[in-house]
């Protein structure tokens, strides 16, 4: 199964350039978890996966739509739970803490 992460890019579709992307990449990287990117402008954002979403990242794994980067991270560490990215309840209320 490949995982689709969809991400912000300008002309060179080779480079996102979202550092909320960036965050998802590091942490599919953490995990040891390949992943496809696809890199889109502003205005196809909209039309991605077949509308109704708004934002980068977007990560799809098999049937899962998950969008926000840190809904993504705790997406990933629930599935995913080998080398955990927040280290468990405690790390995800800090982070929340941080993000506010």
């Amino acid at each position: 199964m490949t995982r689709i992460l969809y991400g912000l890019a300008g002309s060179d579709r080779s480079r996102a350039f979202s550092p909320h992307v960036w965050k998802i990449q590091m942490a599919l990287a953490h995990k040891g978890l390949d992943f496809e990117l696809r890199a889109l402008n502003f205005a196809e954002i909209k039309d991605m996966e077949g509308g109704g979403f708004a934002t980068v990242p977007l990560l799809i794994d098999g049937d899962e739509k998950v969008i926000d980067s840190f809904e993504i991270a705790k997406y990933l560490d629930a599935t995913y739970p080998d080398k955990p990215l927040m280290g468990g309840p405690a790390g995800i209320a800090m982070t929340n803490f941080v993000q506010a």
